[in-house]
């Protein structure tokens, strides 16, 4: 299993440029880190701001992380032998998650992230763990969600639940 998923992710790395970042407990936020597998970073919302598109981000062991991880467009997060996340992040308004995917209400903006073969628990505490607005293509399977408070995962098309949307609504959006 591990060759099948060294060579999944190899190979596109080499065709597109792309870098793999690795996150586990026994790594450092740290600016002088840089999120190698010999020098990991502690939390993926420390990695998700250094992500950019066509970026991975592997989560190798379990982690605690409370804050907020904005995930960019074309970025892609997995776990291998399934992590836990523990979170206690509370959300401060309806589009606020652990995991937010957000763009500008209107026009939907093709996401293309996945994320991919971990589990996340809410410890009781953390409100919402996935929040995607507005974004088109973007697949979470393989996951398992625990003690969160109001949702495992939010998906919004329009900025309003009482108006006829008027915009490009998000499309190709999947969970399993």
């Amino acid at each position: 299993m591990r060759k099948l998923l060294f060579i999944l992710f190899f190979i596109p790395s080499v065709l597109f440029g792309q870098n793999t970042y690795y996150v586990s407990n026994l790594g450092t936020d740290a600016a002088g880190e840089d999120g190698s597998m010999e020098e990991p970073w502690a939390t993926l919302s420390y990695a998700c701001t250094r992500a950019i598109a066509y970026d991975l981000i592997i989560i190798q062991t379990d982690i605690t992380d409370n804050n907020r991880a904005v995930l960019s467009a074309r970025v892609n997060v997995t776990g291998i032998g399934n992590p836990t996340i523990t979170t206690a992040f509370v959300a401060t308004s309806g589009a606020d998650a652990y995991i937010t995917m957000n763009a500008s209400a209107g026009n939907a903006v093709l996401g293309n992230n996945t994320i991919s073969y971990i589990n996340f628990d809410g410890n009781l505490t953390a409100t919402r763990c996935i929040n995607v607005d507005y974004k088109s293509k973007v697949v979470i399977h393989h996951c398992d969600f625990i003690d969160f408070r109001y949702s495992a995962i939010i998906f919004r098309g329009t900025g309003s639940f009482s108006t006829t949307p008027t915009n490009t609504l998000p499309t190709g959006n999947k969970v399993y």
